[in-house]
Parts: structure tokens; sequence; C-alpha cells
């Protein structure tokens, strides 16, 4: 998801896949990559962001035999955890 975004490079994302997964997780890491993964797909088939993201927390509620709801607010929360990373590792220079 990070590089999906403009400005960020390889060494920024990175750091901030590291600083998320310390943050959320190892389990909350895995659900999210799972569920950005299917909601960048739907992105680059045409789906709106919303549409797309809640057809991945559906995706992967199922698949995941959990509550949808409940995913659906432990993703947005790590959404938020992960935009906060992209930001602190602004300064992020490759290794």
């Amino acid at each position: 998801m990070c590089l999906d975004q403009s400005g960020t490079g390889e060494a920024q994302c990175t750091c901030a896949t590291k600083e998320l997964k310390e943050d959320i997780g190892e389990d909350d890491a895995e659900l999210y990559n799972a569920v950005s993964v299917l909601y960048l797909d739907g992105k680059a088939n045409g789906q709106e962001m919303g549409d797309a993201w809640d057809a991945a927390i559906e995706t992967v509620a199922m698949q995941s035999e959990m509550d949808q709801t409940e995913l659906l607010e432990r993703m947005n929360a790590a959404g938020k955890a992960h935009k906060e990373a992209i930001s602190a590792c602004k300064d992020a220079k490759a290794e």
C-alpha cells in the first residue's frame, strides 16, 4: 500500500512496514497485507476506494472466518497506524 502512494520510496516503505508490524503485531500485519492486496487489485480493476476496501474486508473476513465488523475496525486502525508509520519514516534512507 505504501508504494501505491505518491512520493514514497522503497526505503520509506520498508521502514514503515517494519514499524507497522511492531505497532500492530504480526497477526494484524498479515491480515492488513491480505486486505491491501485485494484492495489494490479492486482499485486497479476500476472499483472506487471505499468499495474496494469493503470488498477486500468481506473476502478476508470470510477466508479467515472472522467477524466482518471486527476485521473492519482492526484494519481501519491498522491503516491509520500505517499512515503514521509512513509519515514517521519519511526521511528513511536505503540500507
